[in-house]
C-alpha cells in the first residue's frame, strides 16, 4: 500500500518544468565541484547508495563504510546508468560525472534538508522504543486508501536512512510518513532538523539502546526531542499507556497533545478505545466504531490506534480507515504469526529489546492457551542494554516465566534469561541451543504440541531459525 516510486522531478522552485534543473541546483545546495564527463541529462530519477539496486537515471551517492567504500563501485552505477556520482574525492578516468563535496554523508543530509523544504507534504514523525515500523506501516497503509502516501522503506530510520527516504518522496506526496531512530543522545534531534515533522507520534519508552543512552530518562529526553521539534500548531499523538510517556500530562507543552491507549489514564485523557484477540485477528473499538484486523498482538493494536486517530484528524472517511486496517499485513520479523503443517510460529525475529519481548510473550501465552498448546520461546540475546544487560535479561526471565513452558536459549544474556525463568517457573524447562540452527532442531519435536515464538536482536539471525523451521514444517497455510 505504501508508495516506493523514486523521485520524478527534483527540482525546487526554480520553475514549473523541471528540466535542467536538478543537478545543477543540487552542486549548489552541497557546494560540489563537477568533475569527469558532462551529465548527459541533467535531471536525477532518484538517489542510491548501493550500486547493485541502482535503476537507470538515479544519481550514486559513494558513502564510506565500516567494510567498504562506496567509491570503489563508481564504475559499476555508471554501467547500471547513474546519471552522476556524489563523491569526496576527484577519481582518475571516472566513466560517471561526479559532484566532488569535502564529506559524502555531510552532503546527503544538506541535501535532504533542501529537498525536505521541496516538498509541500504534510511530514508525520514516528519515535520510541519499540513499534516504530508496525505503526509507520499501519499509518501509511491506512492513509494510502485516500492520499498520496510515502513512508520510510524497512527500518531506514537513520542519519543515512531518514535523508534518503525523503530524496526519494515524490513530489506529488501528500503524507510524507518517517521514522526517526536513535542510539546516541541528539541523534533525534538531528534528524527531525532534516525532516522538520509536523505531526509526531511517540510509541512507548522502554530499556532499548541504553548502551548510548544511558538510562530510561535518557530514552525519555532523546525521544521527546521529536515533540520539541514540531512548530506550535503540530500534534503529538503520545502513548499514555506508558508510565514514562504519561507523565507528560503535568508538563506544559507548546503543541497539542493527542493521548492514545487502552488503559485508565487513556481514557481520561483521550478518546475510548478498546481491543479484543479473535479467532482470526482482533477486533479495535474506538469511540463506538468498530474496526478488523488480520493481525493479533498488543503491538498491532496500539499502531491502528494511532492511525486511526491521525486519520481522523486528516478528515478520512471511516470506510477508508476500515479498508487500510484490514488491507495491512505485517512484515516478516515483526510479530507475524505463521501456521505451517502442524507448526504455529510468531516470528518476532527481526529485533528486541524488553519492551517488544514483553509484548511477544503476552501473544504467545494468549495463542497457546487459546489453542491448547505449550508455549515454547526461542530467544536470542537482547544487544544494546550497556552494562545492565545481563541483569535486565535475569529480570525478565523472572517477570516472564508463568507465561512460559520452554525457553530455547541461544547467547550468554539469553541464557542468564532463561536461567532465571526456570527459577522462577520450575516447571519452565530451559535448553541452551548453539546457534540458530540448533535452535530450530530443539524446536522439531515441538511442532505439532507448541506455539513456538521466535524472538532476539537482529545480529543473533534468529530469522535463520524461523527459516528452518518453515522448512521442515510443512506447506505454509497462514499468515498473520
Amino acid at each position: 500500500m505504501v508508495q516506493t516510486a523514486r523521485v520524478g522531478q527534483m527540482a525546487c522552485g526554480a520553475s514549473d518544468s523541471v528540466s535542467g534543473i536538478w543537478l545543477q541546483r543540487l552542486a549548489q545546495v552541497v557546494d560540489a565541484v563537477w568533475s569527469g564527463p558532462t551529465p548527459e541529462t541533467p535531471l536525477a530519477a532518484g538517489v542510491c547508495i548501493d550500486s547493485r539496486t541502482l535503476q537507470r537515471g538515479e544519481l550514486f551517492w559513494a558513502l564510506p563504510g565500516t567494510r567498504t567504500d562506496g567509491h570503489r563501485f563508481v564504475t559499476d552505477a555508471a554501467t547500471r546508468g547513474a546519471v552522476a556520482a556524489v563523491v569526496s574525492r576527484p577519481l582518475e578516468h571516472s566513466p560517471a560525472p561526479l559532484l566532488v563535496v569535502p564529506d559524502t554523508v555531510a552532503a546527503l543530509a544538506r541535501a535532504a534538508a533542501w529537498y525536505r523544504s521541496c516538498l509541500s507534504a504534510t511530514v508525520i514523525g514516528i519515535t520510541g522504543s519499540a513499534g516504530k515500523t508496525t505503526t509507520k506501516q499501519m499509518l501509511a497503509t491506512v492513509l494510502a486508501g485516500e492520499l498520496a502516501v510515502h513512508a520510510t522503506p524497512g527500518n531506514q530510520n537513520n542519519l543515512l536512512g531518514l535523508p534518503l527516504t525523503i530524496l526519494n518522496t515524490p513530489r506529488a506526496t501528500e503524507m510524507l510518513v518517517l521514522e526517526h531512530g536513535t542510539s546516541e543522545p541528539g541523534e533525534i534531534r538531528s534528524l527531525a532538523a532534516i525532516s522538520r515533522p509536523h505531526w509526531a507520534v511517540l510509541t512507548t519508552i522502554g530499556a532499548a539502546h541504553l548502551a548510548g543512552l544511558g538510562s530510561i530518562e535518557g530514552v525519555l529526553r532523546e525521544k521527546l526531542d521529536l515533540v520539541r521539534t514540531l512548530p506550535r500548531d503540530g500534534l503529538a499523538f503520545v502513548n499514555a499507556d506508558c508510565e514514562h510517556l504519561a507523565k507528560l500530562r503535568d508538563r506544559r507543552m507548546h503543541c497539542r497533545i493527542v493521548w492514545y491507549g487502552f488503559g485508565h489514564m487513556a481514557r481520561l485523557l483521550g478518546p475510548r478505545a478498546t481491543w479484543r484477540t479473535t479467532s482470526d485477528g482482533s477486533e479495535l473499538v474506538v469511540d463506538g466504531d468498530c474496526f478488523r484486523l488480520p493481525v493479533q498482538g498488543r503491538p498491532f493494536a496500539y499502531a491502528a490506534l494511532v492511525a486511526v486517530l491521525v486519520a481522523r484528524e486528516l478528515g478520512l472517511s471511516r470506510q477508508a480507515i476500515a479498508n487500510g486496517l484490514a488491507a495491512f499485513r505485517p512484515l516478516s520479523g515483526r510479530l507475524r504469526v505463521v501456521d505451517a503443517g502442524p507448526a504455529r510460529i510468531i516470528d518476532d525475529s527481526y529485533n528486541a529489546n524488553p519492551v517488544s519481548l514483553e509484548a511477544c510473550v503476552e501473544l504467545l501465552d494468549e495463542l497457546a492457551r487459546r489453542h491448547g498448546r505449550h508455549r515454547v520461546l526461542v530467544l536470542g540475546d537482547m544487544l544494546e542494554l550497556g552494562p545492565d544487560a545481563e541483569r535486565e535479561h535475569r529480570r525478565q526471565g523472572t517477570r516472564l516465566a508463568e507465561k512460559l513452558d520452554v525457553v530455547i536459549a541461544v547467547g550468554e544474556l539469553a541464557e542468564a534469561f532463561a536461567t532465571a525463568a526456570a527459577a522462577a517457573n520450575p516447571s519452565c524447562r530451559r535448553v541452551r541451543a548453539r546457534d540458530a540452527e540448533q535452535a530450530a532442531t530443539a524446536c522439531l519435536p515441538l511442532l505439532a504440541s507448541a506455539v513456538i515464538a521466535v524472538k532476539g536482536s537482529r545480529a543473533m539471525r534468529l530469522d535463520q531459525t524461523v527459516a528452518a523451521l518453515l522448512r521442515r514444517a510443512g506447506p505454509t497455510i497462514r499468515v498473520a
